[in-house]
């Protein structure tokens, strides 16, 4: 097929290139030019941006048979890439479990009720928008919702696992909202592309699938201790109070976080994906974050870190 990725050139996108071009695809790649497209003879780069309608015009002239899509955030974005993709044939949008209205009863299949939920601000809210254009727009045509929770591996854009590794690799306290026991659920960048590519894969596919790792759960304390092995170092830990959050504030900051996760139980029912034949591999918690530690040595610009004003203000509390 002749596929445009959206958000191709960083993290889950680079992934997804790979496993196009393994699958015999030619690639599109729709960017701001401000990161290198692979260099590759089925691999082209079209420059735009996102939040510029005019700039989209270019799509309107490709002979494209799918879109997957993976740097959608708000609902004007969504808009303007329907727009010029009227007739395209599948559109794979990558979404988030934070669409749903937190439910008592975990996990949290595809028929919870969708929220979204409070705590993730207007992240989730513009997801849930983006979701809802998206599908409005193409009634008669193939749409795959794929809803990740966290997102780990090499080269996260998002201050996850290296948020931990820095830490503890530096003998500094890693602080910890609640007892550590809220439970996660996490996708590997390289399996979340997987899925997306394989959804393109399965003819009449539609609709909104759960994408996660469905063998394993961790606490966030265990997440901690997990780094801290990988790392070969002891972690410092304490506990702090602010809530959920950490900050006890209502909506989580995740560029300006105590820790990098919610204390908060976080899990998704992903049968449905499974039953779909969407989930043929799925790596280990550990081997994702072993692969992360790995490319954080490698790259010595990200063991540059400073504290968070929110973990400031935690340690402020504290004394």
């Amino acid at each position: 097929m002749r596929v445009l990725l959206m958000g191709g050139t960083r993290f889950m996108g680079r992934y997804a290139i790979d496993g196009l071009l393994a699958a015999g695809h030619d690639v599109w790649v729709f960017n701001r030019g401000t990161r290198p497209t692979p260099d590759h003879p089925r691999v082209t780069a079209v420059l735009g941006d996102r939040n510029d309608p005019a700039s989209h015009a270019v799509l309107s002239a490709l002979d494209l048979d799918a879109v997957v899509d993976f740097s959608c955030y708000t609902p004007q974005q969504a808009s303007n890439a329907v727009a010029a993709l009227p007739g395209i044939g599948t559109y794979v949008l990558i979404s988030t479990g934070a669409v749903y209205s937190p439910a008592a009863i975990l996990p949290w299949g595809e028929s919870t009720p969708l929220g979204p939920w409070a705590l993730w601000g207007d992240y989730a809210v513009n997801k849930l928008a983006a979701e809802q254009v998206v599908t409005a727009a193409r009634p008669t045509h193939s749409t795959v919702i794929l809803r990740l929770p966290y997102v780990l591996g090499p080269g996260n854009y998002a201050d996850r696992e290296e948020f931990l590794f820095n830490r503890i690799l530096d003998g500094a306290e890693v602080l910890i909202p609640g007892d550590g026991t809220a439970v996660q659920q996490v996708i590997s960048a390289r399996d979340a592309a997987a899925v997306a590519v394989r959804s393109l894969d399965l003819e009449g596919l539609g609709g909104a699938f759960n994408a996660a790792n469905p063998d394993e759960f961790v606490s966030i304390a265990g997440l901690v201790h997990m780094c801290a092995e990988i790392a070969g170092r002891k972690a410092t830990v304490r506990h702090v109070g602010g809530g959920i959050t950490g900050t006890g504030r209502d909506v989580f900051d995740a560029a300006n976080s105590v820790f990098p996760f919610l204390a908060a139980n976080y899990v998704l029912d992903t049968r449905a994906a499974e039953g779909a034949g969407l989930l043929p591999r799925v790596t280990p918690i550990a081997e994702t974050l072993k692969e992360s530690f790995d490319y954080l040595l490698t790259n010595p610009e990200r063991r540059t870190w400073t504290r968070t004003q929110a973990e400031t203000a935690a340690l402020a509390r504290l004394r």
